[in-house]
């Protein structure tokens, strides 16, 4: 075993213990902080990861319901070109077919355009959740380097 020189010996005695207690408690104090809010930050993701998949789904739910609607549509639509023809033609009866075709296709228009409603507002809520995942994800990372450093 080799032999420390004196002076080595005496600098690695604390002038202060007191002192350096202190800054042990103030690190572990920040480290526990920054823990902490880590923590915070990926519940914080947790949640809105699962409210991102929730809107995602409903997005999709929509836009299958939107195109169940637009195929509903295309048999009355063309019904009712056929029936504005015979009614340009002048036959007898078609009055009454093409209205009853425009109330069915007005009816379908009116729940397309409540869906695509649906679907813009859901659109919206799933880009500001985006956001927010992106936003506290940064923050997680800053943590991180502050824990690192």
């Amino acid at each position: 075993m080799q032999a420390l020189a004196p002076h080595t010996l005496v600098s690695s005695i604390p002038t202060d213990p007191a002192a350096e207690i202190r800054a042990l408690r103030t690190e572990l104090q920040e480290a526990t902080a920054l823990l902490v809010r880590a923590q915070v930050a990926v519940g914080q993701m947790e949640m809105t990861k699962r409210r991102i998949y929730l809107l995602q789904a409903r997005v999709e739910e929509i836009r299958r319901a939107l195109a169940v609607e637009m195929v509903r549509k295309e048999k009355p639509a063309a019904a009712l070109q056929s029936a504005e023809q015979n009614v340009a033609a002048g036959l007898l009866g078609a009055e009454s077919a093409v209205s009853q075709l425009r109330a069915e296709v007005s009816a379908i228009e009116k729940h397309e355009w409540s869906l695509r409603t649906q679907e813009f507002e859901l659109s919206t809520q799933l880009a500001t959740e985006e956001q927010r995942w992106f936003a506290l994800s940064s923050r997680l990372e800053e943590l991180d380097r502050a824990v690192s450093s």
